[in-house]
């Protein structure tokens, strides 16, 4: 039932408009989290401080409307899910770090504070927290939240180990501070430890006081491969029996190590079992420790045992662990990640027993139950591989989850080791804790008498855990432009590691439902036909600058960008497309160019090269003429092709028809050829689009430069990687050995090569969202300042156009901006 418009008008009151949403977008992408479970909120709001969390829940107790606090919307068992509609709390915006005492072995921070920025933060210190396999997007408030862990808790321990002290709004709205900033503290209750994992259904947390742990100095790894799961697990009870803590211990059965070797093209052995350990602390002592390890797993009956102290290697080893939900995603055709049965734990010496029971119970359905997780501690993890639009499959899943954790209960362990209860797990919390579960019904009842805190969650909650699915249990009819998409929309576990690479998020702190998985969430609602093309979801779609870093990063591959233009082609075709994307594509088809320039000249050149000029340097004569100088000095005689666009903007816009019409005219005009571009969108367009065997200037300069005897430049320069030209055409090393040619400098940006960031340029983002584009190109221009260089270099118009604007409003110090073509004819004039 949606909110009062009285409750509305006061929530805005209280966070203003820009944080305060009722649309389609936020409601639907709001709905779920990593789990399983959906329902849409009333509303969603984004606090900036701890006074108007307070006014938030006043006025939500006084409504009694329900409130459910959320993070990143990372976990996994429907903690955040709003099963009761409300009021989502979205806390990302509270993200401040406010002290760092090292002499108090503590830090004051905000709960939106994501964990590996907080470690960064406390990098340069020597310290660090252990945090969960998401810590890349995870908050601490979340962490806090659910008493979350990864695979350092069995040397370092849990969340609940490093929270000193909270500030607390409790469902009356009032705030209360608990604990203290001292390493020790026994005056009372344990407040601070009390509200760790009670998954906001007490109140609201906006301030942790954190302690911190000296970073250890050394490491090493171990890589053990077993031909068999309980030797494997055996193995686990060998090391911890012979008194070794290794930082991390983690398992992973067949399927999971195929699944890994899929999606990261790792190529770990492929057997029955294998074991990653990690050891840390004095590098004299990491030695002889990680050599014990390797003693016991042969030992133990490994059949390969590989040590390393190479810390990239390390990196590579855990990356790929931390990326197991989304890659076993994509192991099986149609198959998705289901978080069912999800991180139970059991006695360490009980390990090998509960993955044989696991892989038994697996062996007796169609549905797969993969094991693999921290077994150091005991903290198993499994999921669910299974077709989500299949009633068999849930049928199947609904009887073996059960004997799951009917197997884990009889070997001495609990439900949940890291990820909480929410709605999934809470059928078995109740088996396992009824007397537990009285307590702390009684408890959820003296705080908050009106039950608006999350409520239905946890002790609470009296269903089955299938229910209230996200995923629909047939396929969607085929029709629009989205539909041949449903099958990658079901593929996304929402682990949200695009959220940390996306220029938009990141530079505007926007909503959830512009980033990466927001946008592969409403696809799935609009393929479904839960939600209706409005407004807010067409925003959302053309809030995308395509740079393509959400595929870099995406373990199970979610094409992201492609699935973004078959959006836009949707919404075109439904009458959503903007007015300026209309002009532009009106001016190419008339003119063929984006201007509308129908006296567009391209100069008269007789060389044997060809040069297909496209718009920007159709309309950039200077330009152009620079670079058929530089070809000539280099001995490449140019012959420029001009007159028409390539069709790109059509295509990222969503103008699919018209380009399908107007594709037919540029072969007419043009035919497969060897030919250069000075546009790397150019280019990419030429070859992806078209087949044509088209390259960029760059490479043709890269090989003829050496021919030229070039004074050295002596300027140190940063160069921007254009998102075509790097993650599309895959060039990132030969604009870097031109410059060095050219006898300058090179220092690199901290996102560089495949993991540049955007100029703040890309995907039509300058005629959707002009705001966003100038926060990501400020941002880039930060980056740049940051190195230290005198000039920032690119390899593409719209890059430095975009950027070259960008730099003219930074107060201070200050950047030039040239593109590359600048920089060599300086050296060849």
């Amino acid at each position: 039932m949606p909110l009062r418009e009285d409750i509305v008008e006061k929530l805005v009151d209280i966070l203003g408009e820009e944080n305060c949403s009722t649309r389609t977008a936020e409601l639907y992408v709001y709905s779920f989290d990593g789990g399983i479970h959906r329902r849409k909120p009333d509303a969603v709001v984004r606090p900036k401080n701890t006074l108007q969390v307070q006014k938030i829940v006043e006025l939500a107790n006084q409504e009694k409307i329900p409130l459910v606090p959320r993070g990143a919307g990372t976990g996994l068992v429907g903690s955040a899910v709003p099963i009761m509609g409300g009021i989502v709390v979205d806390m990302q915006g509270m993200n401040q770090l406010h002290e760092i005492r090292v002499d108090g072995l503590y830090a004051v921070v905000e709960p939106g504070v994501v964990c590996d920025r907080f470690n960064e933060a406390l990098k340069p210190h020597g310290f660090f927290i252990p945090g969960p396999a998401s810590s890349e997007v995870a908050t601490l408030g979340g962490m806090v939240a659910l008493n979350a862990s990864g695979g350092k808790a069995l040397k370092y321990g849990a969340t609940r180990d490093y929270v000193l002290g909270l500030t607390v709004v409790l469902p009356t709205g009032e705030v209360i501070e608990v604990g203290s900033r001292t390493p020790k503290n026994s005056g009372g209750f344990q407040f601070e430890k009390f509200f760790c994992g009670m998954e906001g259904t007490l109140g609201i947390i906006t301030e942790i006081i954190m302690k911190i742990a000296p970073r250890p100095r050394g490491r090493a790894g171990c890589v053990a491969y077993f031909d068999e799961l309980e030797k494997t697990g055996q193995c686990v009870a060998n090391i911890i029996a012979h008194g070794l803590l290794p930082s991390q211990l983690e398992i992973m059965a067949a399927t999971s190590i195929k699944a890994v070797n899929r999606a990261t093209g790792m190529g770990l052995l492929e057997c029955a079992g294998m074991l990653l350990i990690e050891v840390d602390g004095h590098p004299n002592v990491v030695g002889e420790e990680i050599e014990l390890v390797g003693r016991i797993c042969r030992e133990s009956g490994a059949i390969q045992v590989d040590l390393t102290d190479d810390p990239n290697r390390i990196d590579e080893l855990w990356k790929g662990r931390k990326q197991m939900i989304p890659s076993l995603s994509i192991l099986q055709e149609d198959y998705a990640t289901v978080m069912l049965a999800d991180d139970m734990s059991v006695p360490i010496y009980n390990v090998p027993k509960a993955l044989m029971a696991f892989e038994e119970i697996s062996s007796q359905y169609d549905i797969h139950i993969p094991a693999y997780g921290h077994a150091g501690d005991g903290n198993l993890h499994t999921k669910v591989l299974m077709d989500p639009t299949n009633p068999d499959h849930w049928r199947q899943a609904e009887e073996a989850v059960p004997r799951i954790y009917d197997v884990v209960l009889s070997l001495g362990g609990t439900t949940t080791g890291e990820h909480g209860i929410g709605i999934t797990k809470a059928p078995f919390l109740h088996k396992e804790r009824a007397g537990a579960v009285k307590v702390m019904k009684t408890i959820k009842r003296a705080l908050d008498p009106n039950n608006i805190m999350n409520p239905r969650k946890v002790m609470d909650w009296e269903e089955g855990f299938v229910t209230h699915l996200r995923y629909p249990f047939e396929i969607p009819e085929q029709k629009g432009e989205l539909a041949p998409w449903f099958h990658e929309t079901i593929t996304c576990t929402q682990c949200g590691f695009c959220k940390g690479v996306c220029p938009g998020i990141q530079c505007t702190e926007g909503w959830d439902s512009v980033g990466p998985r927001g946008k592969v969430a409403l696809a799935y609602g609009v393929v479904t036909g839960e939600i209706e093309l409005d407004d807010s979801v067409a925003e959302r779609f053309f809030q995308c600058v395509l740079c393509g870093d959400c595929l870099r990063r995406c373990p199970s591959g979610i094409r992201t960008p492609e699935l973004v233009k078959a959006a836009r082609a949707q919404l075109v075709d439904s009458g959503f497309a903007y007015d300026t994307h209309r002009s532009l594509v009106e001016n190419i088809l008339k003119t063929g160019n984006i201007y509308g320039d129908e006296a567009m000249e391209t100069p008269a050149t007789e060389g044997e090269t060809v040069v297909f000029l496209g718009c920007q340097y159709g309309s950039r004569l200077n330009k152009t003429k620079k670079y058929v100088k530089i070809m000539d000095r280099l001995g490449l005689r140019a012959k420029l092709e001009g007159g028409l666009c390539c069709g790109y903007p059509m295509a990222v816009l969503g103008f699919k028809k018209a380009l399908e019409g107007y594709k037919e005219r540029f072969l007419k005009r043009f035919k497969p050829s060897e030919m250069v571009a000075f546009c790397p969108s150019c280019a990419l367009f030429l070859h992806e689009e078209y087949g044509f065997p088209a390259k960029h200037v760059i490479q043709a300069m890269l090989e003829k430069i050496d021919s030229r005897s070039i004074e050295p430049a002596g300027k140190r320069v940063t160069y921007h990687d254009p998102c075509d030209l790097s993650r599309g055409l895959k060039m990132t090393e030969e604009p870097r050995e031109l410059l060095q040619k050219l006898g300058y400098e090179v220092v690199e940006m901290a996102h560089n090569r495949q993991q540049s960031r955007c100029c703040g340029g890309g995907g039509g983002i300058l005629t959707s969202d002009l705001k966003m584009s100038q926060d990501i190109s400020a941002a880039r221009i930060q980056e740049a300042l940051d190195t230290g260089a005198e000039v920032l270099v690119t390899a593409c118009p719209t890059c430095e156009q975009v950027l070259k604007k960008a730099a003219s409003t930074v107060k201070g110090r200050k950047i030039a901006v040239k593109e590359l073509s600048d920089l060599v004819w300086d050296a060849l004039k």
